[in-house]
C-alpha cells in the first residue's frame, strides 16, 4: 500500500490518495418481479485487480 498527496496551485487542485490492490465478489439476482429473475456469480479467480486507489480530493469549486 502507497500513500501519497498530490497538490496542483494553479489548478486548486489538492488530494490525498492511497494505492492498493484489491479483489471484487459479485454475487447478484434480478427480481423475479422482472420476469428474468437471473442470477449471476462472478469467478474470484479472475476479479483480483493490481491497482486500486482511494481518496479524498480538493478544489476551487468545493473548498
Amino acid at each position: 500500500m502507497t500513500s501519497f498527496t498530490s497538490t496542483d496551485p494553479q489548478d486548486r487542485f489538492a488530494g490525498d490518495f492511497i494505492e492498493d490492490s484489491c479483489e471484487i465478489n459479485v454475487d447478484v439476482t434480478t427480481l423475479p418481479s422482472t420476469g428474468h429473475g437471473f442470477h449471476f456469480v462472478s469467478d474470484p479467480g479472475s476479479t483480483t485487480v493490481n491497482f486500486a486507489q482511494i481518496g479524498r480530493e480538493r478544489n476551487g469549486a468545493f473548498v
